[in-house]
């Protein structure tokens, strides 16, 4: 299993849609499946189909909801202000999602700003400052060798190495978010 928290993200948003399909559950699109090339979802399109997710009484997956909100064409200021009147008429308590919506759309319009606002919430890489995934080596055995090339001799050091699996440890949290939607706690 691999500790990169986005790949985490994009496994639990494609097993949620193939466990709708195994299950024959209505047909409800995904809420991140874009409208506008090459990637990008209309405001509009992402409230209607949040809004037809309450009316089948089904809970969105979170890993979709960050994914749809990150496309979210929020350049568009005319697809922005059509989107608003229809979100009085969602039940969903949005007040506890908040937090995480916020770090989901500031990552998204500002991947290497610092938020000191999101700090709070900096127990996850990549929340309060851009996250700077890497490996880090740590050497196992030297080898210092004679080559020969032609009439030329080289001195040629190498050096096994391992990555150090626990720098690159997962996240505590696998969805951060989850517990803080839909007024769950």
């Amino acid at each position: 299993a691999s500790s990169d928290p986005l790949l985490r993200v994009e496994r639990q948003r494609l097993a949620f849609a193939e466990q709708q399909l195994a299950a024959g559950s209505a047909a409800l699109p995904l809420l991140s499946t874009p409208t506008h090339a090459p990637h990008w979802l209309a405001p509009t399109a992402l409230v209607q189909r949040l809004l037809a997710y309450e009316a089948a009484r089904q809970e969105p997956d979170t890993a979709d909801l960050s994914l749809a909100l990150a496309r979210c064409a929020c350049w568009a200021p005319a697809e922005t202000a059509a989107a608003r009147p229809l979100l009085p008429h969602s039940a969903a308590p949005l007040a506890p999602a908040l937090p995480w919506l916020w770090v989901v759309a500031a990552r998204t319009r500002y991947p290497e700003a610092v938020f000191e606002e999101l700090q709070p919430l900096a127990d996850c890489p990549g929340v309060a400052a851009p996250w700077q995934p890497g490996w880090r080596f740590e050497p196992m055995t030297y080898s210092l060798l004679m080559v020969a090339v032609g009439k030329h001799q080289f001195l040629a050091f190498a050096a096994t190495c391992r990555p150090n699996l626990a720098a690159l440890a997962p996240s505590p949290h696998p969805l951060p978010h989850q517990p803080y939607l839909w007024g769950r706690a």
